[in-house]
């Protein structure tokens, strides 16, 4: 059992960066790796304490898509020696027993090739996701969102098996979000063993933390992305099932702004940004390849 862990960077700041990454390479065995894949406009400049650590890679990529760079890195010799691979996003960090945990896992459930972990918000404030906290399993389909970019885990032979990610979709591709849910539902429809574990967990800057224009700017690019992989699925693809994330994009951005309203919280103007990018999103992810 070995770990390859990946973490993109894509224009984050210096200090998130070194602080999920450090987090990483203090749990790493021997056997285990980090490979750091440096997208940013300009290369990071790491502390000595991580640019020299033993158990680290630095790969600069100038592709923008980080869907792109993970497929590229995922075939090639880089990573054929490592059973597992263990996603992880810049501006996240692991729990003190991350791969304690993430071991017994494995170990008491050796048919698993995908393991989708949750999120919790640095400030201490709870789960990043309600659905983190209810908790389901990933062998239901409306339960696929569990797994999220940010802390999920797969079987190299699976993913190559399932042919990597979707360039279309993920940060710095055409649609900037979408990538981690249309890797889970296409590994649904595949029939894939995968399953979702909340004692798994790590730790993430909380949702809409920002100001109110950059967060809805945010929220129109993750929007057009949850859009146009409806679009793929359900109407490209011919999958009925997947009907329910359409009714979900329709009702429920309208539920949060009335709760929002009625809080008088002025970021209750996210929530129709929300609504109108899935619909752009689904119309152009239908009409477009």
């Amino acid at each position: 059992m070995n770990f390859l862990i990946v973490t993109n960077s894509y224009n984050r700041d210096k200090k998130l960066v070194e602080k999920s990454l450090l987090t990483s390479l203090s749990q790493l065995s021997s056997e285990d790796h980090l490979l750091f894949v440096d997208q940013n406009a300009n290369a990071l400049e790491l502390s000595s304490k991580i640019a020299n650590h033993p158990n680290i890679t630095t790969q600069r990529y100038e592709v923008k898509g980080v869907s792109e760079a993970r497929n590229i890195l995922l075939s090639n010799d880089i990573s054929s020696k490592y059973e597992w691979i263990i996603f992880c996003d810049d501006d996240g960090f692991w729990s003190e027993n991350y791969m304690s945990t993430l071991k017994s896992i494995i170990s008491k459930n050796p048919e698993l090739e995908i393991i989708a972990g949750s999120i919790l918000n640095s400030d201490g404030s709870g789960f990043y996701s309600p659905r983190h906290a209810i908790g389901g399993t990933l062998r239901k389909f409306i339960y696929h969102k569990l797994l999220m970019g940010s802390n999920f885990v797969v079987k190299r032979s699976c993913f190559l098996r399932l042919e990597g990610f979707d360039e279309r979709f993920g940060t710095g591709s055409w649609w900037g979000s979408g990538e981690e849910s249309d890797f889970c539902i296409k590994a649904y429809f595949e029939k894939v063993p995968m399953e979702y574990f909340r004692e798994l967990s790590i730790y993430h800057i909380p949702p809409r933390s920002g100001d109110l224009f950059s967060e809805m700017r945010k929220a129109w690019k993750y929007a057009m992305g949850k859009g146009a992989l409806i679009g793929k699925w359900l109407i490209k693809k011919r999958k009925p099932i997947v009907a329910i994330e359409l009714m979900e994009m329709l009702i429920v951005p309208w539920i949060q702004f009335s709760i929002h309203v009625f809080k008088l919280d002025k970021k209750a103007m996210i929530f129709p940004v929300i609504f109108f990018g899935r619909l752009y999103g689904l119309v152009a992810g239908v009409l477009t390849e």
